[in-house]
Order: C-alpha cells, then structure tokens, then sequence
C-alpha cells in the first residue's frame, strides 16, 4: 500500500516538537499499511470439500463429511473435476493405447461464489453464479476455498492436502497486491498417485507371462499410475498407460512407465530373459497433457506406474507433483522458490522397479514479478535395478511439469527447470548398459495466455407460487395466476389432470369435476440435459353434487296415480334448499315430494347451496293416455245397426282425424270432418275384410297429441 505523508508546521514550532510529530504519523502510517498485509505462518490454508452430489436445477453441490461447514457464505471457491477422460483401448496401434480420446470433464473448473449453505432444500453448497461446466461425481470433483488477500508474506513452507483420491493436491489463493516469499511453496510428491506395489505369482503359474495391456486380474503385471482416466480406480494392472499415468510393468519383471505432465512419460524398461514365455513389457509412459486457452483445464501430472514383482522387492510408481495456483498483482521471491516436482521411484533388488511421477501444473496469474523467481517442475527418476542374477526392467523417467503463465511469453526473470526425469539404471555389473526399451521423462515447460474461468451469470433459484385456492360453482370461471423468479430459460406450463391447458402465468379456467380440482403450476427447463422442475399447486373447489331423482314406481303410470319423487345427492348436506319445477308437486321445497300427473311430464328439482351454487336434475314421468274406445267391426248392410266404423273416444281425448287402409297399405278412406267410414270407396261397398286404421287425438286439457291405430274388420 502506498501513503502519502505531508506534515505542515507553523513557523513558532519548535524542531524538538517537530521532530515527535512526525515520528507520530509516520508510525500511524506504518501501523496502517502493516495492517493489510496478511503474515501466513500456517503450511496449509485452503479448505477442501469432495463432492457427492450435484443438483444442477438448485446449482448446488452436496460434499462429503459435512465439510460444507467448514466454508462460509461469500467464499471464493474453486470447482474443478480431476479426472473422468475417456482413454483408447485399441491396440492397434499399440503405442496409442490409453490416450486420451475425450477429456469429456476432466479438468473442467471454474471460480464460483457460495451463495448459501444447507438453507432450504438445499444439502450442502449452494453457488451464487451459474454452474460453467457439466461436472460428473465419478470423475472426483473436489471444492477449495480461494483465499484472499491485499498484501502477504508467506513466512513458512506453504504445501496442501497430498490428493487422497477425492481432495487435496492444490495449493491456491489470490493477492490484490504482492505476494512476499519469506518461505518455500512446496507442493511436490502431493499429486495422482503412483501405482501401488502389489506381488504376483511370476510366469510360471497358469496365469503367469502375461504381455497385454491392461488386466483386472492378478499375475498380470503392476498397476497403472493414477491419472486423468478411471484405470487407477480400478486398481487395473499391465502396460498400457492410463492417459497421463504411466502403465505398470508386465508379468514378469518388467519396470512401471513414467507418468506425464508438459511432455511425455518415458516407458518403462522390458524383462527379456531370452525366452518367449518369461519376457515382460515395460509399462507405457503417460501421455502429455495440453493447457492451452483453447482446452482450458486443470490437469495435474500423471503419477508412475508399479514394476512388475514376484519376490516382493518390485516397486510403486513415483506420486506426481501437485498444483499450484496464484493470482497476484505482483510477485516478491526474495531467492525462495515455487516447486511441485514429481516423486522419483524407489529403487527393486530383483523384481521391477516403478516409474516416475510427472511434474506437476503451476499456474501464475501475476502482473509483475519483482525479482527473479525459481521454479521446479521436474519429473521424477525412474526406479533402478540391481538384480545380480538376471536383468529386470527398470522404471521409465516421469515427465517434466507445466507453468502456465497469464503473459503471451515467458518474462526473462522466470528460470523454470521442467526436466524430465531420467530412466532407471542397473546398478550390478551384470546388466551395465543394457536399455531394454527404457525411456527418460520427456522435458515440460511454458504454457501462455492463461484465462480463468470465473463464473459471472448470476443464479437465481427457479421458485414458483401461485397465488390463489377458491371454491367455485360448477362452471364458473376461475383466474388463476402464477408467478416465477429464475435466471433459467424456463417454459411454463398449467397442469389440469396431467395434462397442459394454459402456458400463460394468468389464465382463466371453467373446473366442473365435483370435489378438489388442483392446478399445478409448473416451470421446467434443463441444465446440461439434466431435467429439472420446480411447481407450485392451487386447489379449485368446485360445488357440483351428484343428484339421483328415484321415481317410485319407475314405470308408466295412469291419469290420477301418485308417483313418490326422491331427490338423492351426493354429497349430501343440511344446507342445501330445494324447488321442483312444477307448482303440483308438493311439497315443492323438499327433496322427498309427491305428484298426480295428468300427462307426460319432464319433473326437475334445483338444489342450491349456501355459497348460492345451483344443480338441476330431470327425470321424465310417461302418463299413458286413455283408449280411443273403437270397436273391432261393422256390417255396412243398411239395417241401421251398425252399419258404420265410429271411433267413440274417451272424454279427455279430442279426435281431429281418420284413415283407413286395406291389407296392402292402399288409402281407402281419410277425413278431418266425417270421422266415420261407411265401407264403401268411391260408393261401392268394398268386400268383407280386414283393414286398418289410424286416427289422430288431442289430449282435451293439454292439448297432448297423439297418433293410435287398430284393425277393424268390415262383415257383410
């Protein structure tokens, strides 16, 4: 921090006064600037978290361990997935297998900010920016706290978590100003790790002489180095690498490859006995990784993989160096140093050693560097051999690291050393010279135009409500309004019986289904094809009882017969009124009521409720009518008895028409006015016979019309 100091004194005063004055504010002053200074005297200072869940509709993330309490609201962090790449498992050609064929997540990260911890639904973090990349549990995602800072001394040897598996290997933090060395930061050895010694039954078992490139079973070989892919998970054992982990050495003897960071690992060297059934391949050295803007990811060093060991002095592969990270505006070195160097591979008496572990990935996002700054991102040795009696493989040298700077070129006050580690050697006169296929670690070095990610679009959680439940009358029109606060690119739908009637936040529905009808209100979207959902329901009660009208008797009835009417509602209640809609029923007001009808009759009954709800119900009583009272003959023979076809209707009944017909359905006779039929068309008496007649009625008091017919049979 730069202050200005500026003392102004009257002339009278005297220097003695003077001189304590200034003391005085040049104090304050240093008290001041000491006091945005941060003095770091502990060795570890981030916080880390392993993720086990990730909610990406809250934007959110669950961590193991209840580490989310070890964050606060408002922390910088650090996402990043350490692995998951897709690895090549053709051999053909052999060289290419285990590189990587898709990094798919590995290495994705981002800088996010944590909006809350453990509130509401959400179990663990939530973040305050949307989430940048499609993370994946599987592939070991971890959070770290980024500590800031104005101005700090690092005044002891600062180092991280060694990587466990789930957290750890990153060291991080950012300075608004400088970042003073009064102490080492180390992060070497504390990356992937190497591929864990294990002893087989050597080549003469059934099992033994094993010379492929990866194997789930023992007798195989040594297991692969810990890298970007799964294949260390799985404790997977033989030669082929693991993308940047080196491959472990093949039954039988053969040493473990170096892993690989800036360049490649080297191979591990091959046991040749000069037999076909006794050889083993060296492990494959890892494959480089590639940090550039373009493919923007943390990747640390691949680890070394294990030799090959039948008499328990095999080796493990060396662990890989960690990751440093610092963002500053300038940089003080004061001659200490930054180094995250790859773990050379301990030396095998007779089986096969392992291989080196790669430098690791320091990235500098410094403006200034004050003075010169030394850096060590070397690659581990690869493990000697000191059998006296036969001649193993010895382990392939771990590659050089990466630096990846924020600058487009290198500034001249950097000195890097990125050496690949060199191969093992024979330390028994026995086997002086001989390579067998063993390779050094490839050299590492610059990375430029280096970028974080920050995550900037801020996240609003997607919350709907809706803001009404009504009760209703059966068709009524009801408003229903939703509203929606989310920074996602929802579609909003209203769900009635699982179905969308509305994407409009405020619409108006006509419910008529009796009972609690529920509208959901419902915002849907997706985050990296995972499907989320967030809705809000509102109960519409809809009045609208069932109603049974029981008629007793339930058949056609006579003129004068009483027919009891039962009004039976579901479901019922004592405050229901009631109104039949002919004024003869009686009572009128009561669902049980009694009626005389005189005709067919369609009889209703209204029931309303107490919030003024209406329901009709009908049932229609057939009234038979009388007979038309017309006799079965006549004998047209002039004696004056019945010579004539009269109908004689009952009183209530009005005739208004006759027709009559022979037996093939020809007209013979039809009249309005003279309702009777001599027996005769046209004045000739037509034959004895039967024929057949209609006749038109209107009901005397109703006015009811109907049509009857019958037969009537002419007698001469």
């Amino acid at each position: 921090m730069q202050a200005q100091l500026v003392v102004v004194a009257p002339h009278s005063l005297k220097t003695e006064h003077m001189k304590n004055l200034i003391s005085i504010v040049f104090a304050a002053l240093f008290f001041f600037s000491q006091a945005q200074t941060t003095l770091l005297n502990q060795p570890i200072i981030n916080t880390y978290a392993a993720v086990v869940d990730i909610d990406f509709c809250k934007n959110a993330m669950q961590v193991a361990n209840n580490a989310e309490n070890n964050f606060n609201v408002g922390d910088k962090v650090l996402i990043v997935q350490m692995k998951g790449a897709i690895i090549r498992e053709e051999t053909v050609p052999f060289q290419d297998y285990g590189n990587v064929e898709n990094y798919v997540s590995a290495g994705a990260y981002e800088y996010n900010v944590i909006k809350s911890i453990n509130l509401g639904s959400i179990n663990g973090l939530q973040f305050e920016y949307e989430l940048s990349n499609n993370y994946r549990v599987p592939g070991k995602v971890q959070i770290i706290s980024v500590p800031q800072y104005v101005d700090v001394d690092i005044q002891t040897t600062l180092t991280a978590l060694p990587w466990d598996g789930s957290i750890g290997g990153i060291i991080l933090f950012e300075a608004s100003g400088n970042v003073n060395l009064q102490a080492n930061i180390f992060a070497d050895e504390i990356g992937f790790r190497g591929g864990a010694y294990t002893d087989d039954v050597d080549c003469f078992s059934p099992f033994g002489g094993y010379n492929g490139f990866s194997c789930t079973g023992i007798n195989c070989g040594g297991i692969k180095g810990e890298g970007i892919g799964f294949a260390y998970e799985a404790q997977l054992t033989a030669r082929g690498k693991d993308a940047n982990g080196g491959g472990g050495g093949n039954d039988h003897n053969a040493g473990g490859g170096g892993g690989a960071n800036g360049g490649a690992g080297g191979d591990g060297g091959d046991n040749d006995l000069g037999t076909q059934f006794c050889n083993g391949s060296g492990g494959q050295g890892g494959q480089a990784n590639v940090l550039s803007l373009a493919n923007n990811r943390i990747l640390m060093g691949g680890a070394g993989g294990a030799g090959d060991s039948n008499n328990e002095t095999g080796t493990a592969g060396g662990n890989a160096g960690g990751c440093i990270i610092i963002k500053a505006n300038s940089l003080t070195c004061n001659g200490f140093l930054i180094s995250a160097n790859g773990a050379g591979a301990a030396a095998s008496n007779a089986d096969g050693p392992g291989g080196g572990g790669a430098g690791g990935t320091i990235i500098l996002d410094i403006a200034t560097y004050n003075d010169p700054l030394n850096i060590e991102i070397d690659g581990g040795k690869g493990g000697d051999n000191n059998d006296t009696g036969n001649c193993p493989g010895v382990g392939g040298g771990g590659s050089g690291g990466s630096l990846w700077l924020s600058q487009a070129s290198a500034p001249a006050n950097i000195n890097l050393s990125a050496l690949g580690g060199v191969q093992g050697i024979y330390t028994s006169t026995l086997c002086t010279g001989l390579q067998l296929g063993v390779e050094d670690g490839e050299d590492g070095g610059f990375s430029f135009n280096y970028a974080p990610i920050i995550s900037s679009e801020p996240f609003i959680e997607t919350t709907v409500s809706a803001e009404m439940d009504a009760l209703i009358c059966a068709g009524d029109q009801v408003n229903l309004s939703a509203s929606i606060s989310s920074s996602a690119a929802y579609e909003f739908n209203w769900i009635y019986n699982g179905v969308s009637v509305s994407q409009d936040l405020n619409t108006t529905q006509s419910p008529v289904i009796r009972g609690v009808n529920e509208f959901v209100a419902t915002a849907t979207w997706n985050v990296f094809s995972e499907a989320c959902i967030e809705d809000a329901s509102l109960a519409i009660i809809v009045r609208n009882p069932d109603i049974t009208i029981v008629v007793d008797p339930d058949e056609a009835v006579e003129i004068g017969d009483v027919v009891f009417l039962n009004a039976v509602i579901n479901p019922p209640s004592q405050n229901y009124t009631y109104l039949w809609s002919e004024n003869y029923v009686q009572p009128q007001d009561d669902r049980n009521a009694l009626v005389e009808p005189f005709e067919t009759t369609e009889f209703c009954i209204s029931v309303t409720d107490e919030i003024g709800c209406v329901k009709t119900a009908c049932t229609t009583i057939e009234v038979l009518l009388p007979n038309s009272g017309a006799p079965d003959a006549f004998s047209p023979n002039g004696d004056n008895l019945n010579d004539v076809f009269r109908i004689i209707p009952e009183a209530q009944l009005i005739q208004k028409s006759l027709k009559i017909y022979d037996r093939w359905g020809e007209l013979l006779y039809e009249s309005t006015e003279l309702l009777e039929w001599d027996g005769k068309l046209k004045g000739v008496l037509q034959n004895a016979d039967n024929y057949i007649w209609t006749a038109e009625f209107e009901h005397r008091n109703t006015g009811e019309k109907s049509t009857q017919s019958g037969n009537i049979t002419l007698i001469r």
